[in-house]
């Protein structure tokens, strides 16, 4: 536990406020650079356009978009993001 290779996270910011938020959002973004592997799930769209390098967006049993969460993308992830939310 003190060196994963990989973490998986479930809904990590939810019930947290903007400032918590953000603080999980720089220790994602140190993990991943120390090369930890950190895998999000979440409906969470700041979340994902903060903390994200890339977007895995699945339904339907199958992957339904993968793109990267760039400036020019993220316009296309609210969007998705937004249906997702509109289905649950």
């Amino acid at each position: 536990m003190n060196r994963p290779d990989v973490i998986i996270l479930d809904e990590p910011t939810s019930g947290l406020d903007g400032r918590n938020m953000r603080r999980v959002v720089k220790l994602l973004r140190q993990m991943a650079a120390s090369g930890v592997a950190v895998l999000v799930i979440t409906h969470d769209y700041e979340l994902v356009c903060g903390a994200c390098d890339r977007l895995l967006f699945l339904g339907d049993k199958k992957l339904q978009a993968d793109l990267p969460v760039t400036a020019s993308t993220v316009p296309e992830v609210i969007q998705l993001m937004q249906t997702l939310n509109k289905i649950n």
